[in-house]
C-alpha cells in the first residue's frame, strides 16, 4: 500500500550542498506487512543521474535516489504510537526532506505481531518506544531508539536528513568544473582558476573559468565507510585531507556561504572524526591535535557542545580513553574477549571499564551506561567519571540520563 505525499514547495533549500528543493521528488510512503515489502526496503537499484549543483551542472549518484529510506518500526500499544503521532512523524519527514533536499523513502511497519518476533529481536527492537532505522545505500546505516516519537519527528528527523542530503549531494569528492567567463565563484567549496593573471581585460569574457570543487561530505562519507570496514588508518586520511581542504579556504568562506557556521560544522565534523580515527588506531589517545583543537577553537563550542553530535562523540570517547586504567586496544578489548575475562572475574574492575569504552564506540550507549553504573556502585572512580562523560554527551533530557537518577551527574552539563 503506497502513498505519495509532496513536500511543500515553497521552503528553500537549507543544504550546504546546494540541491535545489524544485528537484527533490515527494517521499513516497509505504506500509510493511510482510517479508516481501520487508526486503523492498533494502533493495537498492541502478545508478542515475540528477541534477542539483548550484552551477547547473550534472550530478552523477553511485547510488539510486530510492535506495535510501527510513523504516519506522512500532509495536501498538505499547510504543504509544497513534495516528495522530504517525501523522505528525510523516509531515516531519516530508518536511525536512524537502528543506534539506534528502531524497529517501519512508516505510512504517506496525510490527507488533508474534509473526516480527525474530525480527524484532535481530534489530533488538525495544519496547516502549519506536525504533527507527535509516537505510542508506541498501544498508542500515544508523538507528534511533529509546525516545517518543513526537521528539524523534522534532529533534532527530531534520538532523538525519541534514546529514543524508549532504552524503546524497555527489558521487566524487573532487571535480572540475568550466564556467562560460570570469565571475565570482558562488556554489564551490574549494576554487583554483586556471585563467592567466596578465590576461587582457578585453579577452575576459571569452575565457572560460575552471573551479575545482572538492566535496568535503563526500570525502567524510568515504572515511565513514572506511570506519565502518574497520580500516581507520585509511580513513583517516580521507578526513585530515578534508580538513587541510577546509582550513586552505577559510578565508574565502563568507563570500561563499550564507552563514559561516554551515563551514564550521563542517570544520568540527572533520576534526572530530580524524582524532576518532587516530583513537581507534591506538594512536594520539593522550595528546592529539586533532580532538584538541576541537575542543579549545570557540567558533566550534556549539557543536562540541550539542548531544549526541560527532564532535561530542569523539571527545567523549577521548576523555574516557584519557581516563581509562590502562590503555585501550581494538584487538584486545573487544567485546567478546572483555565479556569472556569478565564472565571468570567480574570484579576485574580494569576490564569493565574498558568495556564501557568498547560499547561507547559501538554506539551501545545504553549497555555502556549499564557497565560504568555497575562499576560506580562498586565505588570505582572511573565508573562516575564515564556516567559523567557519557551523561554529558547525551544530555540532560535524554531518557538513559534521567533513568539514572543521579542530579549530581547532570549539574554541570
Amino acid at each position: 500500500m503506497n502513498a505519495n505525499i509532496a513536500g511543500d514547495s515553497s521552503g528553500g533549500s537549507a543544504s550546504t550542498e546546494g540541491s535545489a528543493s524544485s528537484v527533490v521528488p515527494p517521499v513516497t510512503v509505504s506500509f510493511v506487512t510482510n517479508e516481501q515489502e520487508f526486503a523492498a526496503v533494502f533493495k537498492c537499484e541502478s545508478s542515475s543521474i540528477f541534477s542539483g549543483s548550484r552551477n547547473g551542472g550534472s550530478i552523477s549518484t553511485d547510488h539510486s535516489r530510492d535506495s535510501d529510506s527510513f523504516l519506522l518500526c512500532y509495536e501498538h500499544p505499547g510504543d504509544g504510537v497513534t495516528a495522530e503521532s504517525l501523522l505528525q512523524f510523516k509531515n516531519s519527514v516530508t518536511a525536512a526532506a524537502q528543506q534539506y533536499g534528502a531524497r529517501l523513502r519512508l516505510f512504517i511497519w506496525d510490527c507488533t505481531s508474534p509473526s516480527f518476533a525474530a525480527a524484532r529481536t535481530q534489530l533488538d527492537k525495544r519496547h516502549g518506544h519506536p525504533l527507527l532505522l535509516i537505510v542508506f545505500k541498501g544498508a542500515i546505516a544508523d538507528t534511533l531508539r529509546d525516545m517518543p516519537l513526537t521528539e524523534m519527528s522534532a529533534t532527530e528527523v531534520p538532523r538525519v536528513c541534514s546529514r543524508l542530503a549532504s552524503f546524497q549531494s555527489s558521487a566524487k569528492p573532487a571535480r572540475v568544473v568550466a564556467t562560460g567567463m570570469r565571475s565570482t565563484p558562488v556554489s564551490t567549496i574549494a576554487t583554483a582558476t586556471s585563467t592567466a593573471e596578465g590576461s587582457d581585460a578585453g579577452s575576459l569574457p571569452q575565457e572560460a573559468e575552471q573551479h575545482l570543487s572538492v566535496d568535503v561530505a563526500k570525502m567524510v562519507g568515504m572515511g565513514k565507510r572506511l570506519m565502518a570496514e574497520r580500516q581507520p588508518f585509511y580513513a583517516e586520511k580521507f578526513f585530515v585531507k578534508a580538513l587541510r581542504t577546509l582550513d586552505a579556504v577559510s578565508a574565502d568562506m563568507d563570500p561563499l556561504l550564507a552563514s559561516r557556521e554551515d563551514y564550521h560544522h563542517s570544520v568540527a565534523m572533520c576534526l572530530a572524526w580524524a582524532g576518532l580515527a587516530q583513537l581507534v588506531q591506538g594512536k594520539q589517545t593522550v595528546e592529539n591535535a586533532y580532538l584538541e583543537r576541537l575542543d579549545r577553537e570557540a567558533a566550534l563550542q556549539p557543536f562540541r557542545d550539542a548531544p549526541l553530535n560527532d564532535a561530542s562523540r569523539a571527545l567523549t570517547t577521548w576523555r574516557l580513553m584519557q581516563d581509562a586504567p590502562r590503555p585501550w586496544s581494538e584487538t584486545r578489548d573487544s567485546e567478546a574477549k572483555l565479556r569472556a575475562a569478565l564472565s571468570s572475574e567480574a570484579h576485574d574492575n580494569a576490564n569493565r571499564s574498558l568495556l564501557v569504552i568498547t560499547l561507547f564506540l559501538k554506539g551501545d550507549v545504553e549497555c555502556a551506561i549499564t557497565e560504568a553504573l555497575k562499576l560506580h556502585v562498586c565505588g570505582d572512580v572511573f565508573g562516575r567519571v564515564a556516567l559523567k562523560h557519557i551523561s554529558r554527551f547525551l544530555g540532560r533530557d535524554h531518557v538513559l540520563v534521567k533513568r539514572l537518577g543521579i542530579p549530581e551527574l547532570t549539574e554541570s552539563i
